[in-house]
């Protein structure tokens, strides 16, 4: 993108930059990650397009909160030489938050769980 979006406002540059990473990229990455998920945790081919139908929406909106403010810091604040480290960084720790939120809603589904077999026990 860099040789690519020139214009005359830095400001625009940076806004033009982000929009083709987030009309580009993003939405690849997105399908691309719910379908190799689904076939690496052994789900298939047929599961794997019905993740993606279902849960494509939800993953692509996510990542706008979470990357487009970081994006717009690469390509503003960030040399050129700097951006990958920096985006590898920022992907680890998106990456761990996510695993976080991932486990406290496996953590609560559990809890649910737990707390259904508890009360079908006190009622019987």
């Amino acid at each position: 993108l860099e040789a690519a979006v020139r214009l005359p406002r830095e400001w625009a540059t940076v806004l033009a930059k982000v929009a083709a990473d987030f009309a580009l990229y993003t939405p690849a990455w997105c399908l691309a990650f719910l379908v190799v998920m689904a076939l690496l945790e052994g789900r298939g081919v047929r599961e794997a397009a019905r993740r993606a139908r279902r849960e494509w929406r939800a993953l692509f909106l996510g990542n706008l909160l979470a990357w487009v403010p970081a994006t717009v810091a690469l390509y503003s604040v960030v040399p050129l030489e700097l951006r990958v480290p920096a985006c590898g960084a920022y992907s680890l720790l998106y990456t761990a938050c996510l695993s976080r939120w991932a486990e406290r809603a496996r953590c609560r589904a559990e809890d649910v769980e737990r707390g259904m077999w508890e009360a079908a026990g006190r009622v019987l």
